[in-house]
């Protein structure tokens, strides 16, 4: 549900902001609604707060480019108003961030810090295994190193290349706690979107183009839709389930009077809700309570 939630409101704002460019209209209502989706969808995960702000700096560059020529007036206005509406999201989604800051702050660092504890080289051909068995982003890299002979593409076209490489990196350079392609769900619209213009391009020259664009995205779809089930299968009904079980079970044992810091994927019995401690609010261990 979590990655379907935060897949949806990107999904829209991709639509708007596509929507606009290519109607070249104005930054309104419909700009701004696409930073709120933006907004919500990073708030979900903190891997889409990466994967969308690389989202809208690409379309203010692509807009100020190709659509408007530009002013820095009216530049600066769209900057703003953009963070006002994150930051009042981000207050009403989260308004511990805000009110115990402090907190918010040392728990951040802390989970990041912990992301990234192991050296890299001891997770380096872990993630070249992942990599190699994802066709779609491994072409995705591909594509990055030929950009240089296809001098013809379009900007836009050679920015997703480039976005989807670079945010991927990020991921794979700072994930070494658990070495997974769930990082890469910010970005998986790009690299289909990315393989489908590439083959589109070089239909020209190929006969019975339609054929072997559909059956080539079908069989990178069924490969990624089989493997992601089965993950995702394995790691929240099985591994996942089991160990909720347990946790509640336990949770349940314990006297109502007792102060508890949880984290966000942990289910609570009210009573122990109401005196404990939230992670988001800074609350990592016994200490912080």
């Amino acid at each position: 549900m979590r990655y379907t939630l935060k897949c949806l409101f990107q999904l829209a704002a991709i639509g708007l902001l596509v929507k606009i460019y290519n109607e070249k209209a104005e930054l309104t209502s419909s700009f701004y609604l696409a930073i709120l989706c933006l907004s919500l969808s990073g708030l979900c995960k903190q891997a889409f707060i990466v994967a969308n702000s690389f989202i809208a700096l690409s379309f203010f560059i692509l807009y100020y480019v190709n659509i408007k020529k530009f002013n820095l007036i009216e530049f600066s206005k769209a900057i703003i108003l953009s963070l006002i509406i994150f930051f009042i999201t981000f207050f009403i989604i989260h308004p511990f961030a805000f009110l115990e800051f402090s907190k918010f702050y040392d728990a951040q660092k802390y989970i990041s810090a912990e992301h990234s504890a192991k050296e890299f080289s001891s997770v380096f051909y872990q993630w070249l295994e992942v990599i190699k068995n994802n066709p779609v982003v491994l072409f995705n890299y591909f594509l990055m190193m030929s950009l240089i002979r296809w001098n013809k593409w379009p900007l836009a076209y050679k920015m997703s290349v480039i976005f989807s490489c670079v945010v991927t990196t990020i991921f794979v350079y700072k994930a070494r706690l658990w070495v997974s392609d769930g990082y890469f769900f910010p970005v998986y619209i790009f690299y289909f979107f990315n393989a489908c213009f590439f083959l589109k391009t070089i239909s020209i020259k190929i006969r019975y183009t339609n054929k072997i664009i559909l059956l080539t995205l079908g069989i990178l779809l069924i490969s990624n839709v089989s493997s992601s089930i089965y993950e995702q299968q394995k790691r929240f009904f099985l591994e996942n389930a089991r160990t909720k079980n347990i946790a509640w079970d336990y949770l349940s044992d314990l006297s109502t009077n007792t102060k508890i810091a949880y984290s966000p994927n942990i289910a609570m019995p009210n009573e122990l809700k109401s005196i404990g401690c939230h992670a988001w609010q800074g609350c990592g261990d016994s200490q912080s309570i």
